[in-house]
């Protein structure tokens, strides 16, 4: 219901990071990742700080349209800004650079992580089976498996 929920938005006067985040994520989740984005800089031209929520928000918009440049932008102000990377937000990353093609970087970014999860595996294996990687889709099942995680649905779905 984003028509309505951009009525309500617009008739805010006074309008915060969570005021923002609820219509950014709203436009993100429904795969408008353009009109996400946009509300996005525009949150920023409004001198609001981001928190990591609505970062997660901007770097799912930036893969759900495939633009690899606008997420590292992101992510550049994000180290500019000392914001700290949790969890959830590098598993986002790391779903953008392998979304986008960068496998390289993605696997790189996925090894230096603190924490594997279920997520971060179907992250990368995603990207691998998007750019047609087969083989490196079923070294990282074997892998996720070795390091005591199960596959879920969505990991057969990525498959």
């Amino acid at each position: 219901m984003l028509a309505e929920a951009q009525s309500v938005f617009d008739e805010v006067v006074t309008r915060d990071v969570v005021t923002w985040t609820a219509l950014i994520s709203g436009y993100s989740e429904q795969g408008l990742g353009e009109q996400a984005l946009c509300y996005y800089e525009q949150m920023l031209s409004e001198k609001l700080a981001p928190d990591k929520v609505i970062i997660m928000c901007a770097l799912k918009a930036c893969t759900s349209i495939r633009d690899f440049e606008r997420g590292k932008e992101i992510y550049r102000n994000m180290v500019s800004k000392s914001i700290k990377f949790d969890h959830c937000v590098l598993n986002t990353l790391v779903d953008l650079y392998a979304t986008c093609g960068c496998l390289a970087e993605a696997r790189q970014l996925f090894d230096e992580l603190p924490k594997r999860d279920v997520v971060s595996w179907n992250a990368l294996v995603t990207g691998y089976s998007l750019h047609g990687y087969g083989n490196n889709v079923l070294d990282c099942l074997e892998k996720m498996q070795l390091e005591g995680l199960s596959p879920n649905a969505i990991t057969f779905i990525c498959m």
